[in-house]
């Protein structure tokens, strides 16, 4: 017989032990019959953990927790926490960072609680992924929801460092997903870090695909931002918003086209995003490709007819910022896609002009080939003749005066190259 009384004599258990262990453990899905197993079912009961309890046998005998659970009569004494020093909540922050599990066991056996300290050990035990740690925590039922100075819970700490299992745990332990001061999710930390599997726990719990920071930034945003391909094709797949755009009206397209994430991108435009949405300064995707070029993402927007002469707020088009930055592949792919050759920037600039100031020979070659203007002047009377004078660049000197006396090009223009 499995007798158990509280301290005023009221009867909690009285049953024979097979029977007992039989519907009540087993059910209860609870490991071997051991007097821990029977504390874990008494917290059903009496609404404290393992640790608070202590059951008394009647000559003054403490049953251990790991000891074979038998049939027997005990007192169920409740605890309250103990009186707690510096040391000691140290000692306890301590072995949860280090993930000591058995001296995080001794300190709540004390009973002590597992909320003193600061940093909490729970956030030390979720942030470094100690899973059995965290497990101790969270049984003497250590605070889920309680955030740190910035915002973040424990289940941020674990999602942001890629700790799954403890995701796992967390989410088990009935944890929610929140956001810290900037509005940065655990979805989001997951995503800006690439933790594939965090993320896929995540969206099984049906989190915000599109909760977004105070500047905008949402999960796919941070993902498209980082290159991690999967993870835009996770939450593509969960329903994130493709094309939501942060406070500047930057897209996810735009960031995965800027930092040459191609896998992304392309994603995104197989989600039917579109591919020449423009930020707060019409900067788009293929200007930011041009101008950093990434080859292959500039032939990706075109394949998606992206806008070639589309410009930005100074005026910048694509064909302007690869020939000033000597992006010949891509001046190229341009050039192909019937980019305008002479279309200037607001202060007169033209393609010919800023790759002769810069330098860019094969640049200059690629545009005369396709019969620029090599005597068109911006503002003020400057040419292109003009920058390559000062480059000192002889061959660039060469190629232009060859161009201004080719027959094909006006008398009016040769005039203008002193020809």
């Amino acid at each position: 017989m499995l007798r158990i009384r509280k301290a005023s004599g009221e009867e909690v258990i009285a049953r024979p032990l097979d029977n007992f262990v039989e519907t009540c453990l087993q059910q209860a899905d609870v490991e071997s019959p051991t007097i821990r197993a029977l504390k874990r079912y008494l917290q059903t009961l009496c609404g404290l953990p393992r640790f608070r309890q202590r059951l008394v046998l009647s000559d003054g005998t403490l049953l251990e927790d790991n000891e074979a659970l038998a049939a027997t009569e005990a007192q169920l004494v409740l605890l309250a926490f103990c009186q707690t020093t510096e040391a000691e909540e140290a000692a306890l922050k301590h072995a949860a960072a280090k993930g000591k599990a058995e001296t995080v066991e001794n300190l709540l056996q004390r009973p002590q609680d597992p909320d003193l300290g600061y940093p909490r050990p729970l956030w030390l035990a979720c942030g470094f992924g100690h899973l059995e740690a965290a497990r101790l925590l969270l049984e003497a039922e250590a605070d889920t929801s309680e955030a740190d100075t910035g915002g973040a819970t424990p289940l941020s700490l674990a999602c942001q460092s890629g700790h799954s299992e403890v995701v796992r745990l967390l989410f088990q332990a009935r944890a929610t997903s929140s956001a810290n001061n900037n509005n940065v999710t655990p979805l989001l930390y997951a995503c800006q870090d690439g933790h594939t599997e965090v993320v896929s726990l995540l969206l099984e719990a049906r989190v915000d695909t599109d909760q977004a920071t105070n500047v905008g930034h949402t999960p796919l945003f941070m993902a498209c931002q980082n290159g991690y391909a999967e993870v835009v094709r996770l939450l593509l797949a969960a329903g994130a918003d493709a094309g939501k755009a942060s406070n500047k009206q930057v897209t996810p397209l735009l960031i995965a086209s800027q930092s040459g994430h191609l896998e992304a991108a392309r994603l995104l435009l197989e989600a039917r995003v579109d591919p020449g949405k423009a930020d707060h300064n019409d900067v788009t995707p293929l200007l930011l490709a041009s101008q950093d070029g990434h080859v292959e993402m500039a032939e990706l927007l075109l394949s998606a007819r992206a806008d070639v002469g589309k410009a930005e707020i100074h005026g910048e088009t694509p064909l302007l910022l690869a020939c000033l930055h000597g992006r010949l592949a891509i001046a190229g792919l341009l050039l192909e896609a019937r980019a305008d050759v002479d279309k200037a920037r607001d202060d007169g600039a033209t393609p010919l002009m800023l790759a002769c100031q810069k330098g860019h020979l094969e640049v200059v070659r690629r545009l005369l080939e396709c019969r620029v203007d090599p005597g068109k002047s911006g503002r003020n009377g400057v040419t292109p003749m003009w920058f390559a004078d000062r480059t000192g660049n002889s061959e660039l000197i060469r190629l232009l005066r060859e161009a201004s006396s080719d027959s094909r090009v006006p008398s009016a223009k040769r005039a203008r190259l002193g020809n």
